[in-house]
């Protein structure tokens, strides 16, 4: 049975029957916390700029300069099991690509949490940016 207040999965269980599960699923976008201190760190270096204080802007830009690299060391890591496989240009490419889908995947995220404020505003968001953009 559906429950009228919360729409739940269905799950197979060990005789591979279908029941549904007691865990409702989410229906809101959550933001990935590294994209929340990216855009966090972007609104203080802002802040600190405009509002003539330096050492904010400088000591959040150190930090968001930290998170990156690591970021960066992660893609490289993340490329280093291909190395037998790939060609070496291929394998220098990697990281960046790895970094390139995890900007569209974010940047993807930020734009359909736009799209749904702006439903539920009541205002239409057309798709036609990304279907050109995938076409």
């Amino acid at each position: 049975m559906m429950n009228s207040t919360s729409v739940c999965a269905d799950r197979a269980d060990e005789s591979g029957s279908r029941r549904e599960s007691s865990r409702p699923i989410r229906r809101e976008p959550r933001l990935p916390p590294f994209v929340g201190a990216i855009l966090t760190s972007l609104a203080l270096i802002a802040a600190g700029a405009a509002l003539g204080l330096p050492v904010l802007a400088i000591a959040t830009g150190a930090a968001l300069a930290a998170g990156l690299s690591v970021y960066f060391l992660a893609c490289v890591a993340a490329a280093l099991p291909f190395a037998r496989s790939l060609d070496p240009v291929a394998l220098v490419i990697l990281p960046g690509v790895i970094a390139v889908y995890h900007f569209a995947y974010g940047l993807g995220f930020l734009c359909g949490i736009l799209k749904l404020a702006r439903r539920e505003s009541g205002a239409v968001a057309p798709a036609r940016f990304f279907t050109a953009l995938t076409r």
